[in-house]
């Protein structure tokens, strides 16, 4: 039983002890557990001891302080009850100690939920350490660049000073040259640094200051990729033009990329010096491709515009690119086609990536013509690279909706279909299945720059429309799209990825783990 309080008569033993005890401890400080609540005992009608123990304890679990309480009151450390009422500090610390107790209370109350309800701190970009703001800005110059060298915004200099050494090496990885550019190159002149960060160079020679544009582009050792987009000047002045830029060529050590509108015996024959000593991709127009070029060893090259009869030397190419090509220039093809069997004669082709844009002349010609004409293509590239190690292909054309042939390429993991499919058109759907099948050891699909929508015979291409939509709605507005992904359960594909140029970091991606699941499931992806 608990000790009781008497109401009056001789003072008990524990009383007397207790008063005794009182002169030796005035004026110095209370000890012991409820050490901070000495103002709070002695006024009459104030808390118990249950409550000083609950206030010290978390006030906001009243079954873990009642616990807690109790182990106190039974332990042997814990002062007798009447003594701890009789104790007497002085007056002058009463009202004082008496405030602070209250205050201590009530401020405990409500401690925890002013915690939660505080307000995250705010990362400030110029907070983070240099590391983070470099990998910030080289996603940011990776997206900017997306669909080819530009000018880059540079006003983000003038926020602070401790952003110029980050940003400008980036900055200046790939430089657009504008026309005219007088104030650009006395920018490159005047900066030391220049030669060490210029890594990309897209300009238009002026038939005025070419020389003077070469002559500044000479000093960046460190370029690797030069873009020439046109030669504005005469055409009588076109000689002494490809003679400088054979010379520019000629002058940058780590040159391995080369795109030039048209070329000479001269150029022709500094591309080969490079070719000689390292890999060299080249892209030039099919029309300029003559027989200076074609013993030019090449580990990439890009031909684009009407073919033409020529000669090529395909054996040390890693990558063919056939752009905007002419179906209809059936000679042509057929000699290149040829040229391509008489390689693999020789020899596995090193050739990892092949890309073919076909394309009708303006639509003039015969719709059926052109798929038919394209299916012979398709056939004797299926027939020649059967036995290669051919790993990635890419189609931009109207696939012809015309049983395929039964040759196989089991080399090839990633197909990617751009430009060439409907989603909205079954016969556009069964002809990617027959594509596919060509491939038995496909893993990755990519569909790009697709039509969603035919509206008065016309497509249209709404891939933000597209993106936007919940699965569901996806699939009951274009479904075709629910039929693809049902026909590729039983394939080899664990990844589909669907975008548009039009957002280059923008993805919807189609994902299984064939060990765990046969279906595919879609997620939305940005990407730099």
């Amino acid at each position: 039983m608990p000790p009781t309080r008497k109401r009056s008569g001789a003072p008990s033993k524990t009383s007397a002890v207790s008063k005794s005890a009182a002169p030796q401890q005035s004026g110095g400080q209370a000890t012991g557990l409820f050490a901070d609540y000495r103002g709070s005992l002695v006024k009459p009608g104030g808390p118990s001891v249950a409550e000083i123990v609950r206030a010290k304890f978390d006030p906001f679990d009243q079954d873990e302080a009642d616990n807690r309480t109790l182990a106190v009151s039974t332990s042997e450390a814990m002062p007798a009850p009447t003594s701890l009422f009789t104790f007497q500090p002085p007056k002058q610390q009463e009202s004082r100690a008496s405030r602070a107790s209250v205050g201590r209370t009530a401020t405990g109350r409500f401690q925890r939920a002013a915690i939660v309800a505080a307000p995250r701190p705010r990362t400030t970009l110029l907070s983070l350490p240099d590391e983070i703001l470099q990998h910030i800005f080289n996603l940011l110059h990776a997206r900017y660049q997306s669909r080819g060298p530009h000018i880059p915004p540079t006003d983000v200099l003038r926020v602070c000073k401790r952003l110029t050494p980050i940003v400008r090496p980036i900055w200046m990885r790939a430089l657009a040259v504008p026309n005219p550019c007088d104030e650009l190159l006395a920018g490159i002149l005047a900066d030391k640094d220049a030669a060490n960060c210029v890594e990309e160079v897209d300009i238009v020679l002026d038939q005025a200051m070419y020389r003077l544009q070469l002559t500044v582009l000479a000093r960046l050792s460190r370029i690797r990729k030069l873009r020439i987009v046109d030669f504005a000047s005469h055409p009588g002045n076109s000689a002494n033009i490809y003679e400088a830029v054979a010379n520019l060529v000629r002058q940058l050590p780590l040159l391995t990329q080369v795109d030039l509108p048209s070329t000479d015996c001269k150029l022709a024959a500094a591309l080969k010096d490079i070719s000689l000593k390292r890999d060299l991709r080249l892209e030039i127009p099919w029309s300029d491709w003559h027989l200076c070029l074609s013993q030019i060893r090449l580990s990439a090259l890009r031909l684009k515009g009407a073919p033409v009869v020529g000669s090529f030397a395909l054996t040390s190419l890693k990558r063919l690119e056939l752009s905007s090509v002419i179906v209809h220039e059936e000679r042509a093809i057929g000699r290149f086609i040829t040229d391509l069997r008489q390689s693999t004669r020789l020899g596995q082709l090193p050739l990892k990536h092949l890309e073919l844009d076909l394309q009708d002349v303006d639509g003039l010609h015969d719709a059926t013509l052109f798929r038919m004409r394209v299916f012979l293509i398709f056939r004797e590239l299926c027939d020649i690279m059967a036995d290669q190690a051919l790993e990635s292909v890419r189609i931009s054309t109207t696939l012809p909706s015309v049983p395929y042939p039964f040759i196989k390429i089991s080399s090839v993991r990633r197909l990617s279909l751009a430009e060439c499919i409907a989603l909205h058109g079954s016969a556009q759907l069964r002809a990617v299945a027959d594509m596919i099948s060509i491939f038995p050891n496909l893993d990755r699909l990519e569909l790009d720059s697709l039509c969603f929508k035919q509206c008065g015979g016309v497509c249209t291409r709404q891939f933000d429309i597209f993106l936007a939509l919940d699965d569901a709605n996806r699939g009951l507005d274009y479904p075709s799209l629910p039929a693809l992904l049902a026909f590729l359960v039983h394939s080899s594909v664990t990844s589909i990825i669907i975008r548009d140029v039009s957002e280059p970091g923008r993805q919807l991606r189609y994902t299984r783990d064939r060990s765990e699941m046969p279906y595919f499931v879609g997620e939305k992806w940005t990407v730099d």
